[in-house]
């Protein structure tokens, strides 16, 4: 760049939306800090837990409008703005209770049963058994009548901060220096400045300064397995891959994005190859446990719901099918048929086991929808291998359609997508990461006093607009705009898509 560019580019003042993003970045720490603590835990109580969520989604919302916008692009003054106000509210969050998710405790806890040498696989936090263990966490902890649901991998930087103390802070630290990592890692290779971007989302705000999620780490993995994939080391990047699923279990299924470039068989090896390390990483567990080191991650699987989107309407369409098909409200299904982490124990009838398990008619519908969420992730995997997209655009869509047809979609979930969606500047995946934000209004209610809910409203206002862009995107494609061209509409800029 030219010495008279150079100077011209340092003089020019921060843009109106990167001042707003700074405005609201900072906003949210000093709205916690200013608002009245909960008893236990919550770090804002009352309507300040509102605005806090109000200012975050608005946030998120002018941060999509800057990646949009494409070039120019960012100045200097812009950059250093961004990052000045993404340090500071980092710092300013770190030290305060989590906003909107108390998960961090299960994260204690877990490390300190690690520590002790039990099995967090075997004890939950309400067993009278491990009273000392959880002494000063069992009130912040989410469902303590349950065992831990987290892998391996996940345990065991549960247990170095244990060893390191085990404080809330400590944890915390921990996860915005893999926050750091990832940041660093991601403006590798690259001239748009993606890792002041992924600093400033309000979502990574949220979900590592005040949450501490241990999914942060699971972005760091995402990670590095982009810029393994990009050196062209797919060993790496199978490394990467398998200790993301050792976090979080759905990132299994991701070397199945070789598939358009390597075939099938490649990418099924892979699989195989990141499913036997994960495996690998179970085996201490399971030499010490005394119980399966499954958890009650079956369960999870087959109850929980939350934020659901497309799934409301796969559940209320088998449910539908259902009932004018003149099915039983109880349908009776063979126990060998149901998958073994998610079989229930027998259970007595008449002096013997009973063989068979029954479901309602609406527990019925609940697997179907799961069925209907699978093929849309196989159409989806075939779409990529017929468009010959890259493995990094291939995973970013299967991560894309896995949480869209999720039943559970919190929204740290969104942390895995969102290196993707900046790397490639996807507009569902940002807006989808834009939108999750108000993915917290669940426990923002429950903070603010009416109790914990998860209304359709807030669901629709998560998933609607990324079903609307990609019904655009596909409008696109197919050519329609330029029909709407030719009868004299003017067709919107491809800008940013």
């Amino acid at each position: 760049m030219p010495e008279s560019c150079a100077s011209a580019e340092t003089r020019r003042p921060p843009s109106a939306e990167v001042t707003l993003l700074a405005v609201c970045l900072l906003a949210i720490p000093i709205l916690a800090w200013w608002a009245p603590v909960g008893p236990v835990w919550h770090a804002a109580t009352g309507p300040a837990a509102l605005v806090i969520l109000g200012v975050a989604c608005a946030g998120a919302l002018v941060h999509l409008r800057i990646v949009l916008r494409g070039r120019p692009g960012l100045s200097i003054a812009d950059r250093r703005l961004l990052l000045g106000s993404a340090l500071a509210s980092h710092g300013l969050l770190w030290p305060l209770p989590p906003l909107f998710s108390n998960d961090l405790y299960r994260y204690l806890f877990d490390g300190r049963l690690s520590a002790a040498g039990l099995s967090p696989f075997a004890y939950a936090p309400a067993n009278p058994k491990v009273t000392d263990v959880s002494a000063g966490l069992l009130p912040a902890i989410n469902h303590p009548e349950m065992v831990t649901i987290y892998p391996p991998v996940a345990q065991g930087l549960f247990l170095v901060a244990a060893l390191l103390g085990g404080t809330v802070l400590l944890w915390k630290a921990f996860g915005l220096v893999a926050l750091g990592g990832a940041a660093a890692l991601l403006d590798r290779g690259t001239e748009r400045p993606l890792g002041v971007l992924l600093l400033s989302h309000p979502l990574v705000l949220i979900a590592v300064a005040s949450h501490g999620h241990v999914d942060v780490f699971g972005l760091l993995a995402m990670v590095a397995a982009m810029a393994a994939w990009r050196a062209r080391r797919p060993v790496l990047s199978g490394l990467a891959i398998a200790a993301a699923a050792g976090l979080k279990i759905f990132p299994l299924g991701l070397p199945m994005a070789l598939t358009p470039r390597f075939g099938i068989a490649r990418a099924l090896a892979g699989v195989l190859v990141v499913g036997v390390l994960l495996g690998l990483s179970y085996f201490p567990l399971v030499l010490r446990a005394s119980a399966p080191p499954i958890g009650s991650l079956g369960e999870y699987a087959a109850r929980w719901e939350y934020n659901a989107g497309a799934w409301r309407g796969l559940r209320a369409v088998a449910c539908g099918a259902m009932a004018l098909g003149g099915a039983p409200e109880v349908i009776r299904v063979p126990r060998e048929r149901i998958p073994a982490p998610l079989r229930p124990a027998p259970r007595p009838v008449h002096g013997a086991l009973d063989d068979a398990v029954s479901l309602s008619r609406a527990q019925l519908a609940w697997w179907l929808a799961r069925s209907a969420s699978l093929l849309v992730l196989v159409g989806t995997l075939l779409a990529c291998v017929r468009s010959r997209l890259s493995a990094a655009a291939t995973a970013r869509w299967l991560l894309l359609m896995l949480f869209l047809t999720s039943p559970t979609v919190h929204p740290w979930y969104l942390l895995w997508l969102l290196p993707w969606a900046l790397r490639d500047r996807c507009v569902p995946s940002l807006v989808f990461c834009a939108t999750g934000v108000a993915g917290f209004g669940g426990p923002a209610l429950e903070a603010a006093g009416w109790g914990w809910r998860d209304p359709a409203a807030m669901a629709f206002a998560v998933h609607g607009p990324v079903w609307l862009t990609l019904l655009w995107t596909a409008v696109r494609a197919a050519g329609i705009p330029r029909c709407l061209r030719d009868r004299g509409c003017r067709s919107p800029s491809r800008r940013g898509s």
